[in-house]
């Protein structure tokens, strides 16, 4: 089994993702990551912009960022965004812990791109927010 496979699976789990739902998505997991690439975080997500164009889930890997989309309407799953993290810009992160949500924000070329991760338990939330500043600098906006 492959670096990517042993971690997936438990980053699915620890997000309460369905095995459904990651099925759905894994074709365009495993055409951008590479066998060997370690997932840190894959989570269910929303763009504050956007909320009601579909499910998201973002997959962050220690080279890779990926956000894959479910159209609500065709259940058809496409890959919205993938870069390397070495080509994200001005990332920034808020951890709100009144709603058990981090807001993650990064410039990729010339485009903001915003999302909203929920986590129900707030052991989870400062676990995102922890990976978060694990792999970005600089040091999160404070909220």
């Amino acid at each position: 089994m492959d670096q990517f496979s042993k971690t997936v699976l438990p980053a699915a789990a620890e997000s309460n993702i369905p095995s459904v739902t990651l099925t759905r998505h894994m074709p365009a997991f495993r055409r951008c990551v590479h066998p060997s690439d370690s997932v840190v975080l894959l989570a269910p997500c929303r763009r504050p912009e956007y909320s009601l164009t579909g499910d998201y889930l973002l997959l962050l890997t220690r080279t890779r960022l990926l956000v894959t989309r479910q159209s609500r309407l065709s259940g058809k799953v496409t890959l919205h965004l993938e870069a390397p993290i070495s080509d994200l810009d001005d990332v920034v992160w808020r951890t709100n812990s009144s709603r058990s949500s981090v807001e993650f924000a990064a410039m990729i070329g010339d485009t903001r791109h915003r999302f909203w991760i929920s986590r129900p338990r707030s052991r989870q939330l400062w676990r995102v927010d922890a990976q978060f500043s694990g792999l970005f600098r600089p040091v999160p906006v404070a909220a």
